[in-house]
């Protein structure tokens, strides 16, 4: 998608719009249900903002935290969700592992973008409505609870690449190819060195997938 560059060279651009996407999973919580919100409301003054046809709920939703440095560690927004009439603690108690590893995505377009139904007349002042302008979407994953009371529930939030605690898939081993059969014709044969590999394979493009570099056996 397009980043929207133009319209922030402007020296008046129209206004950010951040929308929230809050997206369960079978897997941990027994549903795949996808939630949109946006912390304000639409010029109609009628709820909710809608974008690439989808309605953006009007729900008191911030985040913050987001600064990055090159020397610290990743940032780990903290999300504070409104909880009006126990409405979301009613739905993390409906889940298995509450909202813990559901996803959060933060898009960011601006007002010019918007769809024609959120304003007067059902005509954008801003400019036309384009629902494949927007910023490159943040994505990060409730990492847990940090307070809930009447009004509020907070989360620490974690990048989606942050692998803080998190076992790599993969286990890597000098000079051992992890390929199978699917990926090499060598593979259920062969005696998993790159030594092996080049023998098999010749002048080829090697298929190799051991990591030599970090030492031999």
């Amino acid at each position: 998608m397009p980043i929207p560059y133009e319209e922030s060279q402007k020296l008046e651009p129209s206004s950010v719009i951040d929308l929230w996407e809050l997206q369960l999973f079978q897997a941990i919580h027994d549903s795949d249900t996808l939630y949109r919100f946006h912390a304000g409301i639409n010029a109609k003054q009628t709820g909710n903002v809608v974008w690439a046809g989808n309605s953006y709920q009007a729900w008191d939703f911030a985040i913050s935290g987001f600064d990055y440095n090159t020397n610290g560690p990743l940032p780990r927004p903290t999300a504070t969700i409104g909880n009006v009439n126990g409405t979301i603690s009613a739905l993390v108690q409906s889940l298995p592992r509450g909202l813990s590893g559901a996803q959060v995505k933060r898009r960011r377009t601006y007002a010019r973008y918007l769809d024609a139904v959120n304003f007067p007349g059902d005509i954008n002042p801003h400019g036309t409505p384009d629902p494949t302008w927007e910023w490159p979407a943040e994505i990060y994953k409730i990492d847990q609870k940090k307070s809930e009371t009447r009004e509020a529930i907070v989360y620490e939030l974690a990048c989606q690449f942050d692998l803080a605690g998190v076992r790599v898939g993969r286990q890597m081993l000098p000079n051992y190819c992890g390929a199978i059969p699917a990926r090499c014709q060598f593979a259920a044969s062969c005696g998993k060195r790159l030594a092996d590999c080049k023998a098999n394979w010749g002048n080829a493009t090697l298929p190799y997938e051991g990591f030599p570099g970090m030492g031999t056996f």
